[in-house]
């Protein structure tokens, strides 16, 4: 199968915050170089690691709440859409109305 060029790395959800913390220890006592936990904007954690074949990785885990997770997952259609014109995380605005934390934009009277 063949991944688009945009594909930096492959994500795969955890089910727990624990769980994530036990990956990182173990992948950490195999000797791999882990990078994280990241915090993306209070929606989920990730860790991110390469596997022996040099493919990057990312385990991650929800730490939303599910209404915010909802919005999150809603909105993921049109953040790809700005992605895959741009490649260029910086205009996130253009989706979010702000450049941090998916504030939304407060609408004009």
């Amino acid at each position: 199968m063949e991944s688009p060029d945009w594909i930096q790395h492959f994500a795969f959800e955890v089910e727990s915050i624990e769980a994530l913390e036990k990956a990182k220890a173990m992948l950490l006592a195999k000797g791999l170089n882990v990078v994280g936990p990241t915090n993306h904007d209070d929606i989920m954690l990730s860790i991110y690691f390469f596997d022996p074949s040099g493919h990057r990785l990312e385990l991650t885990v929800r730490t939303c709440d599910p209404a915010r997770a909802a919005t999150f997952e809603q909105e993921a259609p049109r953040v790809l859409e700005i992605w895959n014109k741009t490649h260029d995380w910086s205009q996130r605005d253009k989706a979010f109305g702000s450049m941090s934390g998916y504030a939304r934009a407060v609408p004009k009277p």
